[in-house]
């Protein structure tokens, strides 16, 4: 349980790891009585991404939602798990080449500080 003090006449947001918490207090009367409680609003976020296209057969790009600055690593692994490709993505470098990737199910999986994500790649040559 989380618990917050008297916070008056400012809002102060501020993120901890995958939790994010905006807390806002305003509006205190001459006398410094509290008029309106202190309002939170916790808030985890998630890491999830597109891939294009899907199917795809040479090129796909990765692209993040909700995380704009930061850089993620990429792996590409058949169904066996074996992992066939790591590569950085970024917002300068959302491309990953996939031609010497045969046709197949593939999973693209997504790590960043935050988490990962994994989603399914379908190859057709």
């Amino acid at each position: 349980m989380l618990e917050f003090g008297p916070a008056i006449g400012y809002i102060r947001s501020f993120c901890y790891g995958r939790l994010g918490i905006l807390i806002d207090d305003e509006d205190v009367c001459s006398s410094g009585e509290r008029i309106r409680n202190v309002a939170t609003n916790l808030k985890e976020v998630e890491l999830d991404f597109n891939l294009l296209p899907n199917p795809a057969n040479s090129i796909i790009r990765i692209q993040p939602i909700n995380f704009e600055n930061q850089s993620f690593t990429t792996t590409i692994q058949n169904m066996q798990g074996a992992t066939l490709l790591t590569k950085i993505v970024d917002l300068k470098n959302p491309y990953i080449y996939i031609d010497e990737l045969p046709s197949g199910v593939y999973v693209v999986n997504l790590r960043c500080t935050n988490g990962s994500k994994s989603k399914k790649l379908i190859i057709v040559k």
